[in-house]
């Protein structure tokens, strides 16, 4: 999976999915800014829609575009202040998606592939 347009994919699920929760924490390096954390979801997950060969499980691709909704509603307030450290941390919208995204990395790593056979 390395390398993979899955594996992108689930690596930028796994960064909205720590959004807000990674502030703080002693010497580390800045977190990545919500906008770029926003975008790399939506890059990947149309590469990854583009290299799929087999169509995916109903329940993982449910979750995906639940989240990907999430998301767009969120750009689509055109609210700035939707987009600072402490909404990401503190608002609502993004502790739900933080939770969706939740959802889409159990469907990943649930029973069997993330794809039909």
């Amino acid at each position: 999976m390395a390398g993979s347009p899955e594996a992108a994919l689930v690596a930028a699920v796994e960064a909205l999915a720590a959004a807000g929760a990674d502030r703080g924490q002693g010497g580390r390096l800045p977190p990545i800014r919500a906008q770029a954390r926003a975008t790399a979801f939506d890059e990947t997950y149309t590469a990854w829609v583009g290299s799929l060969q087999r169509l995916p499980d109903e329940s993982l691709f449910v979750a995906l575009q639940a989240l990907d909704r999430a998301l767009n509603t969120l750009v689509g307030e055109h609210d700035p202040a939707l987009w600072t450290d402490d909404a990401v941390r503190k608002d609502p919208r993004w502790e739900e998606v933080r939770s969706l995204a939740r959802d889409v990395l159990a469907g990943f790593s649930g029973p069997g592939d993330a794809t039909l056979h």
